[in-house]
């Protein structure tokens, strides 16, 4: 079932049988707490559109661009976890061009995602990336025309909703957790007792994907 509700005061986001959120065409960007957009401005729970900061959320958001996602709009991409553009997207930190820098994630997520030499140029340039480019770097999963940018995220949405809902959140806790972290570190940190990977160990969603696969029937999901 879908609707659409308001997150962070103004940026919209559309949920999807309550286990994953997409965003769609964000109005011009308000604070959530006052204080106008200036440097010191508050932007409530979450950080900057209710999503930068918001690190532990246990459903995949989905960014959906149509359009040019510059400075904020492209901090908000990077901190979701897929991205579909339309072929005419844009993208750029454009920050360092105006007297600022990208401090609401951008300058922390990007130079993760890409080589630094890369990462350098698009942050002291604000060049603009199209979205072929921007896939081809890996921070994108899917280009597609304008009219079709919608349809192919619900896709990836209803593709998700089709695996079991706790999994899907410890698969986003582990790599939250783990991110940067050497491989013996990493097995480490996830044995050690991460809440949303025992809930799934636990999980009657767990006995019951097992026993759809030997009956050879679609799983139930109970999501506990």
């Amino acid at each position: 079932m879908l609707g659409l509700r308001r997150i962070g005061g103004y940026l919209g986001f559309l949920r999807l049988r309550a286990r994953l959120l997409v965003y769609h065409r964000p109005p011009p960007v308000r604070t959530a707490h006052g204080g106008g957009e200036g440097i010191d401005a508050d932007h409530g729970p979450g950080g900057f559109g209710g999503l930068t900061e918001l690190l532990d959320l246990g459903k995949p958001v989905i960014a959906a661009v149509n359009g040019l996602a510059l400075g904020g709009g492209f901090e908000l991409v990077l901190a979701a976890d897929l991205v579909v553009a339309a072929e005419h997207a844009e993208f750029a930190l454009t920050e360092a061009t105006l007297g600022l820098v990208p401090d609401a994630g951008g300058l922390l997520r990007l130079p993760a995602r890409l080589p630094r030499p890369i990462a350098v140029e698009w942050l002291l340039t604000g060049r603009r990336v199209g979205a072929a480019e921007a896939r081809r770097w890996g921070l994108v999963n899917r280009v597609v025309p304008a009219g079709q940018l919608m349809p192919t995220a619900l896709e990836l949405a209803r593709a998700i909703c089709a695996s079991a809902p706790l999994s899907v959140a410890a698969v986003l806790e582990i790599m939250r957790e783990t991110e940067g972290a050497a491989v013996t570190e990493g097995y480490r940190i996830m044995r050690g007792g991460l809440p949303a990977y025992q809930r799934m160990l636990g999980s009657d969603d767990a006995r019951e994907g097992v026993r759809a696969f030997a009956e050879r029937r679609p799983p139930r999901w109970a999501g506990r």
